[in-house]
């Protein structure tokens, strides 16, 4: 088996797509394990965002990360080509984008961004990836079954800074 991680700088246009289905390829013989990170900048664009509305600069939050969805939605429109999905990772993305605000509006009215928030903030990044990905690779033939990180992996409780725990996630 062999684990590959793909995101941020390679992820950020379609050419680093080929590129990740290319070494996928060349692997065809293996199972393969795939960790999709956050897109290019999408995480600093999230933690932006969250900082922001700390400081009170709601629409400011809010730009940042419509901005981030938008950018997302404009993936999914170059790299698939079938049209009920691409409608389906609109409405992912709308109602993720959604959460989001939601969450950034919370900051903002508080004042307050806990660890425990900005990570969450902060895992949107890989959600929307994901996603993105997932379907990308099944329309360049790849047989995929999908995994949530965050139903395998237990952590401990220390948010931005949590350790996997070896023995609980491998019972997963």
């Amino acid at each position: 088996m062999r684990v590959m991680k793909f995101g941020g700088a390679v992820l950020n246009n379609a050419r680093g797509f080929a590129a990740m289905a290319a070494a996928l390829r060349a692997f065809s013989d293996r199972k393969i394990v795939l960790v999709i990170s956050a897109f290019a900048t999408a995480t600093s664009d999230l933690k932006r965002a969250a900082l922001r509305a700390e400081t009170g600069e709601e629409q400011a939050a809010l730009a940042l990360a419509e901005g981030l969805v938008q950018r997302h939605q404009l993936f999914t429109d170059e790299l698939v080509r079938d049209r009920k999905t691409r409608e389906a990772l609109a409405s992912l993305l709308r109602e993720s984008g959604r959460r989001l605000a939601d969450l950034l509006r919370g900051v903002a009215i508080t004042g307050e961004l806990s660890p425990r928030t900005l990570d969450a903030i902060l895992s949107f990044g890989e959600y929307f990836s994901v996603h993105i990905a997932k379907h990308y690779l099944q329309e360049q033939g790849f047989a995929i079954s999908f995994a949530d990180a965050a139903n395998l992996i237990v952590t401990d409780a220390r948010h931005l800074a949590a350790r996997a725990l070896r023995e609980e996630s491998a019972a997963r």
